[in-house]
């Protein structure tokens, strides 16, 4: 069932990034698929993300295998977008590889925290400013 769960996350990532014309909206189905996937399976992301996926029978390494090569290959799906947007230079020239992590772990840490204050607000209202931090960080830049 996990495998299954994953795949369908992944392919609905892929569909739905697949689907934007330009950079930008790439990243918006990349980030807003990932988080209503979490927001449509909460109880299979708590259970998943604590760990109870531990208490599996023996074939666990075949499936830890299968879930880190899954979660690398949607890196590199990501990277690879990055890396056209830094070609295009509408991205600066950072390590495509490492940008991709980065937001990956911004997504991860939102639907963390979502998951453990369940607030009545939508998990998928949070794109807007994990992008924000993506693409323009913290910092102030003057007007």
């Amino acid at each position: 069932m996990i495998i299954e769960k994953l795949t369908l996350m992944y392919a609905s990532i892929t569909e739905e990034v697949e689907s934007a014309k330009n950079l930008y909206d790439k990243l918006e189905a990349f980030v807003r698929s990932q988080l209503r996937f979490v927001e449509n399976n909460t109880d299979f992301c708590r259970i998943f993300l604590r760990g109870e996926n531990e208490l599996l029978p023996p074939k666990k390494d075949v499936l830890r295998k299968r879930l880190r090569n899954d979660y690398l290959n949607n890196l590199s799906y990501m990277e690879n977008i990055l890396k056209a947007g830094i070609r295009k230079r509408l991205l600066r020239n950072l390590p495509a590889r490492d940008a991709a992590t980065t937001l990956a772990h911004l997504i991860q840490a939102t639907a963390m925290d979502w998951m453990m204050m369940s607030p009545k607000e939508s998990l998928v209202s949070k794109k807007e400013i994990i992008l924000d931090i993506f693409l323009n960080g913290v910092k102030r830049h003057e007007d």
